[in-house]
């Protein structure tokens, strides 16, 4: 049944309706008695035995997480903001990551990671992060779009025997009306068909792209909006696939441009199918900088839409 949610609730659904069939999906984190995110007071009064108030820290959260994976259970674990994963990058990066590979596949980790994306505060809020964990071997990255996408991939990860990084980004506030379908990691969605340039994105960014592009179609510019929906895997076939057809592709993201998504899509365009091109790739990220403590100058870090759009009109009249 399909029912109007948003992201939040679409995820916090999701988990709810798992854990009628799986009793073994606890959710851990710091203040999820208490704290609004995944509605945790509605799931605690109907699952009191699943969710755990753990101390604050970040890396002790995740061990736990990790040996509980390893003996059965399937952790959720809340590290509220991106900005905090740091504080269990040892964890993530060289422990669950790795359990796998370093027992021989006798030790299967199972657990998902839930982190946020919060709206722009200081330099140590608000930064993105994603880049860096698209880059561990042995973790899946998802970072849903829609509320659909939310409840698909959590649907995906909570049936998984791996471990997800499943991030919110609370940049979205849309609602929409979700179906309980799951989705497979490594499926991208074209959001809008395109012949000009594909505009490959994720996150919050995608709203913005599908706004530009019906804008620009209004002055005779096809732009082809490619929505990765989970960054680790890639789905590299439907990228390559978007830009044979355009010959032209411009990577948009809220992180950093220094070896960011978008560095690794051109890169893997350009080792791939350069020939296929008519236009350089163009990356749009955010400056090399920290986020402004002046709230007037915060949002200035990201691409905005003239650079974007003036982004998308240069690369369509020109040529390689």
């Amino acid at each position: 049944m399909e029912r109007m949610l948003s992201i939040r609730e679409a995820l916090w659904n999701a988990v709810s309706e798992e854990l009628r069939e799986n009793d073994k999906i606890c959710i851990w984190g710091e203040g999820v008695t208490s704290k609004i995110a995944f509605d945790y007071p509605e799931l605690l009064r109907s699952f009191p035995h699943n969710i755990q108030n753990m101390p604050i820290s970040e890396a002790c959260i995740v061990s736990a997480g990790l040996g509980a994976s390893l003996i059965g259970l399937k952790p959720i674990l809340d590290l509220s903001f991106d900005d905090l994963v740091p504080r269990a990058m040892d964890e993530i990066l060289n422990q669950a990551a790795k359990a796998r590979y370093v027992t021989g596949g006798e030790s299967k980790p199972s657990m998902i990671i839930k982190i946020d994306l919060p709206p722009v505060r200081c330099a140590q809020t608000g930064q993105r992060l994603e880049s860096l964990l698209m880059r561990i071997p042995g973790v899946a990255v998802a970072l849903p779009s829609t509320p659909s996408d939310a409840m698909g991939l959590m649907k995906a990860s909570l049936r998984t025997n791996d471990v997800v990084i499943m991030i919110e980004d609370r940049w979205i506030t849309t609602k929409e009306h979700v179906s309980p379908n799951e989705i497979k990691f490594g499926t991208a969605a074209i959001r809008r068909k395109g012949s000009d340039v594909t505009l490959i994105s994720y996150g919050y960014m995608i709203l913005q792209a599908q706004e530009i592009a019906n804008d620009l179609a209004k002055r005779g510019i096809d732009v082809e909006v490619l929505d990765l929906r989970t960054l680790a895997p890639l789905d590299v076939n439907t990228i390559f696939d978007s830009v044979k057809k355009t010959g032209r592709v411009i990577t948009l993201e809220g992180g950093w441009r220094s070896c960011g998504v978008g560095a690794e899509i051109c890169t893997m365009i350009c080792e791939n199918m350069m020939d296929q091109l008519d236009s350089p790739p163009i990356r749009l990220a955010a400056e090399m900088t920290h986020i402004p403590t002046s709230s007037a100058l915060r949002m200035k870090v990201f691409p905005s839409k003239e650079q974007i759009i003036q982004s998308i009109e240069e690369t369509v009249v020109s040529k390689v």
